[in-house]
C-alpha cells in the first residue's frame, strides 16, 4: 500500500515487546521489526479508521463501537507464540496474503 494507506497494530493483551521469532522470520523477508515493541488496543486508535482488520483474539464487530462506520474484518488466524519456526513462517505468510488481497480488493495495489 506505500504511501496509500496509513496502518496501525495493536493487540487486545500486548506484552510490550515483540517476540525474538517474529523478528527472525520477518528478516528472512528484509523487514527489520526489532526496534518495534507490542502496543495495547484503545478505542482512540479507532478514530479515522476506515478498516479494522482482527486476526483471532476478537470479532471486529466486539472490538469497534457500535458507531464504527468502517469496515469489518475477522480473519481467525492462530496465535504463533510458543509454537515452532514453521508454524510462524506459515503466519507470516498467510498475513502477507491477506493484506495483499484486502489490498487489491481495495484497489490500492
Amino acid at each position: 500500500g506505500k504511501e496509500a494507506i496509513e496502518v496501525e497494530s495493536a493487540g487486545t493483551s500486548a506484552s510490550g515487546v515483540v517476540h525474538p521469532t517474529a523478528v527472525s522470520v520477518m528478516k528472512e523477508k528484509g523487514i527489520d521489526i526489532s526496534l518495534q515493541h507490542s502496543k495495547q488496543f484503545k478505542d482512540n486508535m479507532l478514530f479515522g479508521a476506515h478498516i479494522v482488520v482482527t486476526l483471532g483474539c476478537c470479532t471486529a464487530s466486539a472490538l469497534c463501537p457500535v458507531a464504527f462506520k468502517g469496515k469489518k474484518i475477522d480473519w481467525e488466524i492462530q496465535d504463533p507464540i510458543g509454537m515452532p519456526l514453521d508454524f510462524y513462517r506459515g503466519v507470516r505468510d498467510e498475513i502477507e496474503e491477506r493484506v495483499k488481497g484486502l489490498l487489491n480488493a481495495e484497489g490500492l495495489i
